[in-house]
């Protein structure tokens, strides 16, 4: 079984640790990484002094004022330094080589936006990098337009954010080689744990998680993870070919994922007993699983669980559709080996068809 709550927490003790030690360093040298996480740590401005937007290309001088698309800065970490609350990044096209790990950025009142604003805006690990972005106590972050790729453990990671979107992006080929080994991490496209009034839509998240996968000791990725969190919607993605799950909504309250796409992810883990989802809810409460489309997945096109014996309530699957998985939904954990009573589960126009083992599978204890 995977351990998630206690990878997630060693995940934030450690970067918490991390940006300790990071203090003494020069925060705003964008053109170093350190060598250890790949990382360049910043933190936030916190007072709306200025809400100029900040412009950066690849052809850019970091030593500009980055305040007009003819005099761009040249590195997202100089943007970050001087971007304040109600500001706005805009990248330009072209492939952006680091690692960023972003602290107290936003407020309540003020958004920041970050976003590609012509041709392909591309930030690359270089399958080197441990992380794309990390973003932890911020407020009001908003994602557009990039993709993220070639991180060896996540490409995106978010922890308790207050106010955050994240759209129209692609994460692909993240979490392919999981260098910090401490945190258990299992290798993610996107990642966001302990976060309030959360958005993601318009994601596509492939070919993330271990590559090649163990052929023991199985540990599988996700696309799209997402833990703790309260006041989610999850709308109108597609998350296919990971390996691992497609879409992982854990221990959340207030959640509603709609018309997601997920397929071709290879959640076989049956060496160890267990298998992952196209969408695995496990947890948490008032989740509501409508029109998604889950198939061709190895694995269940819909896992529904209670893991760690929570007793959820108020989940609503309605117009999903099943089809051409290893199982079209496994449920377990609830006591029963039938359809759990309504206050639990409640199942609206779903359809489980053409599932290669079964297209209902209900376990009482797993």
């Amino acid at each position: 079984m995977k351990t998630r709550q206690q990878s997630t927490l060693i995940l934030l003790l450690i970067l918490v640790f991390m940006s300790l030690q990071f203090q003494s360093c020069d925060l705003f040298d964008s053109d170093s990484d350190d060598s250890e996480d790949g990382l360049n740590w910043i933190t936030g401005i916190t007072s709306p002094v200025s809400k100029d937007s900040i412009y950066v290309s690849i052809d850019g001088n970091d030593s500009s004022d980055g305040k007009s698309v003819n005099n761009p800065l040249k590195t997202l970490g100089a943007a970050f330094s001087k971007v304040h609350p109600g500001g706005r990044i805009f990248i330009l096209g072209g492939t952006y080589k680091e690692g960023l790990g972003l602290q107290k950025f936003g407020s309540s009142a003020d958004t920041i936006t970050i976003e590609g604003i012509t041709g392909s805006v591309i930030l690359d690990g270089e399958n080197e990098r441990t992380i794309g972005i990390y973003a932890e106590d911020c407020h009001n972050l908003v994602f557009k337009n990039i993709t993220i790729q070639n991180y060896t453990d996540v490409g995106l990671a978010v922890s308790t954010c207050n106010g955050l979107t994240i759209q129209n992006m692609t994460v692909k080929n993240n979490g392919h080689a999981v260098k910090l080994t401490d945190w258990e991490f299992e290798g993610y496209g996107i990642h966001v744990d302990y976060s309030q009034n959360v958005l993601i839509e318009g994601v596509e998240a492939l070919g993330n998680g271990p590559h090649p996968k163990s052929a023991s000791n199985i540990v599988l990725g996700t696309g799209i993870n997402t833990y703790g969190n309260e006041n989610v919607i999850i709308r109108d993605n597609s998350s296919h070919d990971n390996t691992g799950g497609g879409l992982l909504i854990e221990d959340s309250d207030h959640v509603l994922a709609e018309g997601n796409e997920l397929y071709g992810n290879d959640g076989d883990a049956s060496v160890d007993g267990w298998w992952d989802a196209g969408l695995w809810l496990d947890g948490g409460s008032d989740v509501i699983l409508k029109n998604n489309h889950c198939y061709n997945n190895i694995g269940a096109g819909i896992e529904v669980s209670d893991e760690d014996r929570q007793s959820p309530t108020g989940y609503i699957l309605e117009n999903n559709i099943c089809t051409e998985n290893t199982f079209g939904i496994f449920i377990w954990n609830f006591g029963s080996s039938t359809w759990p009573d309504s206050s639990i589960i409640t199942s609206i126009s779903n359809q489980f068809s053409n599932n290669v083992q079964q297209d209902i599978w209900i376990v009482d204890w797993f």
